[in-house]
C-alpha cells in the first residue's frame, strides 16, 4: 500500500515538473516571438517624419528612467543625464541650454503628469522649455512627473511650500491621469495609478511574492501573446461606464484639488491657472495613425464630460479647457494622450497667451 502511494506521488511530481518545464519553454518562446513581432515603435510614427533618429534616442532615454519613493506623492524621477533628457537632483526635468535674463523677476511652476514632463520630446521641446524661451525674465520649473494626477500635483506643491521655496505663479495641467488612472475598477477615489500595486507589494506578504515569481517565470509572456492574438481592447477593467457615482467622484476630486491649489498659490501672492488637457478621445484630432482602445475611450469620455460640466457650472475663471487644441489633420498624438513636439508647441503657445494676459 505504501509503495503504491509513493509510486503515485512520484508520478504526480514527475508530471508536475514536466508541466512546469513546458510552461517555462512556452513562456520563453512567447517572449522571443513578441520581441520579433513587436508593433512599430512610436518613433516610427508619421509625427517624427524626418526626425526618426532623434525620436529613437528620445524614447530610448525615456525607457531608461528610474524612480524612487517620494513621501505623499508616491514616486519621483531619479537624476538622469542623457543626450535629449536631463533630470536634476530634485527629480525635475530641465533643459541644460535654457537661457535666462540677468534679472529674474518671477518663478513659474508647471505641474502635471508625463505630458507636462515631456514624454516623446527632447528637453528643448517640452512645454516648460518652450515657455521659458518666451519668458526669459522668469524662471520656469517643470514639476511634471510620470503618471501624476491632480492630487499628487497638489501634494507636490504643498511639499514645495514646506521647504520655504518661493512659489510664484503656478499652472496645473491635468485631466488625463485623473480620468484614465482612476477609472480602472481596482482603483478607488481618491487614489492614483499605483495604489493597487503598492497595496500588493507592501501588504501582500510572501504569498503575493511567490505568485508574482511564478507568473513571471511561467506565464507573463504567454499571456501577453494570447492578448496580442485575441486583440482585446485593453487588459484593464474600467467601471466608470457602469458607475456614474464614480464618474462624479473623479470630477469632484480633480476640481477640489484645483481649488485647494488655487487658494494656496493666490494666498501667497501668485497667480494660478488650471488647464484641462487634451486627450485623443475628446474633440476631433487625427488619430488615424494610432490603435486606441475602445474600452478606455468610452470611460474617459464620460469623465471628461463631467469635468467640463463642473467647470461650466462653477464658472471658474482661472480654469481653461484645451481639449480642442489638437483638432485638425496634423499628426500630434503618439498614443491616447502623449504628443510629439508639435503638440507641445501648441500648448505652450496657449499657456503663454494666458500668462501674458
Amino acid at each position: 500500500m505504501i509503495k503504491k502511494i509513493i509510486s503515485t506521488i512520484k508520478f504526480v511530481l514527475i508530471n508536475l515538473m514536466v508541466l512546469l518545464f513546458m510552461l517555462f519553454l512556452v513562456n520563453i518562446f512567447a517572449g522571443y516571438y513578441l520581441k520579433w513581432t513587436k508593433d512599430p515603435a512610436r518613433s516610427a510614427l508619421p509625427n517624427y517624419s524626418g526626425n526618426e533618429k532623434m525620436a529613437r534616442q528620445v524614447f530610448a532615454e525615456y525607457n531608461q528612467q528610474s524612480f524612487k519613493y517620494e513621501a505623499f506623492t508616491g514616486w519621483r524621477n531619479k537624476p538622469y543625464k542623457g543626450t535629449y533628457t536631463h533630470v536634476n537632483e530634485d527629480g525635475l526635468r530641465y533643459y541644460p541650454k535654457a537661457s535666462f535674463s540677468d534679472s529674474i523677476s518671477n518663478s513659474l511652476r508647471l505641474f502635471g503628469g508625463s505630458t507636462m514632463w515631456g514624454e516623446g520630446s527632447p528637453d528643448s521641446l517640452t512645454i516648460a522649455a518652450l515657455i521659458q524661451e518666451e519668458f526669459p525674465n522668469a524662471r520656469v520649473f517643470n514639476h511634471g512627473q510620470l503618471a501624476y494626477n491632480s492630487r499628487q500635483n497638489l501634494e507636490a506643491l504643498i511639499s514645495l511650500i514646506n521647504t520655504d521655496e518661493e512659489i510664484g505663479d503656478v499652472v496645473f495641467y491635468d485631466g488625463v491621469n485623473d480620468a484614465s488612472f482612476l477609472c480602472p475598477s481596482d482603483v478607488s477615489v481618491p487614489g492614483h495609478r499605483l495604489s493597487p500595486i503598492f497595496n500588493k507589494k507592501i501588504y501582500g506578504g510572501n504569498k503575493v511574492f511567490a505568485l508574482e515569481f511564478f507568473h513571471k517565470i511561467f506565464l507573463d509572456k504567454t499571456i501577453l501573446l494570447i492578448q496580442k492574438i485575441t486583440k482585446p481592447d485593453t487588459d484593464v477593467l474600467y467601471d466608470c461606464d457602469s458607475n456614474p457615482e464614480k464618474v462624479q467622484a473623479i470630477a469632484d476630486f480633480m476640481i477640489s484639488n484645483w481649488k485647494l491649489a488655487h487658494e494656496i498659490v493666490t494666498a501667497r501672492g501668485g497667480d494660478f491657472i488650471a488647464v484641462l488637457q487634451p486627450i485623443a478621445f475628446v474633440g476631433s484630432p487625427n488619430t488615424s495613425h494610432l490603435k486606441l482602445g475602445q474600452e478606455m475611450d468610452k470611460n474617459v469620455q464620460l469623465v471628461y464630460e463631467a469635468f467640463a460640466k463642473r467647470i461650466r457650472e462653477e464658472d471658474l475663471k482661472w480654469v481653461y479647457l484645451m481639449t480642442d487644441a489638437f483638432d485638425g489633420e496634423e499628426f500630434i498624438y503618439i498614443d491616447f494622450c502623449h504628443v510629439s513636439p508639435n503638440g507641445n508647441i501648441i500648448i505652450a503657445d496657449r499657456i503663454e497667451e494666458l500668462i501674458a494676459n
